[in-house]
């Protein structure tokens, strides 16, 4: 799917073909050293943004209810979460939900426990979209715990993008998450490293 026809949106297509590719389904994995509120308004804006410039985008939204402090709910009403799609008690279509146009929406809050109890089965996210015929450019996942083992249900090629603000908590957490990195494949892995400014928001990059 191409982006809007504008002199943007053609810089923004590509500069996405030439970090992530044009296969469908891309698995986008915003691992964000950041407090969970932050982490789900990154995921959501990223998730728009890119929905704006013509893509076709899945948001995942794994932060659980008991970690928010600036929202009382999921950012949109579902019924089913992944997790229970993952354990095989819910078809996938009962679990995600379009929003609007061009933008689609799914919780994952049940994943990790459901793996931790070792419920959770594959096959993946994308092979299982593929079983329904579901296609969508950039399946988008904000996390602050970007775990292997649950980042790999929704994909077998994933892209990272490491988020982190200045203060030292964050930079120290960002470094943890670069060192777990390392760990799986990484002369294969495609690290995009960012620094997240605390002060007005402003995002630059992270060398």
């Amino acid at each position: 799917m191409s982006a809007v026809n504008t002199p943007a949106g053609l810089d923004q297509a590509d500069g996405l073909r030439s970090m992530f590719g044009d296969d469908k389904n891309q698995v986008i994995c915003l691992a964000c050293a950041l407090d969970p509120d932050t982490v789900v308004h990154i995921g959501h804006g990223t998730a728009h943004a890119l929905k704006n410039a013509g893509y076709q985008i899945l948001m995942i939204d794994e932060v659980p209810l008991s970690e928010r402090r600036t929202m009382s709910g999921f950012l949109y009403p579902t019924k089913y979460d992944l997790g229970q799609v993952f354990t095989n008690s819910v078809t996938l279509n009962k679990s995600i939900k379009q929003v609007e146009e061009k933008f689609w929406y799914a919780t994952a809050a049940k994943l990790r426990h459901a793996f931790e109890i070792r419920r959770a089965k594959m096959p993946n996210l994308d092979d299982r979209l593929k079983e329904l015929h579901l296609e969508f450019d950039y399946i988008l996942f904000p996390t602050n715990d970007p775990e292997f083992n649950i980042v790999n249900f929704f994909g077998k090629s994933v892209s990272r993008i490491l988020i982190a603000s200045p203060e030292f908590a964050s930079l120290s957490r960002a470094m943890g998450m670069i060192r777990q990195f390392s760990l799986y494949n990484s002369e294969a892995m495609r690290l995009r490293r960012l620094l997240k400014s605390s002060k007005k928001q402003h995002k630059q990059p992270w060398v």
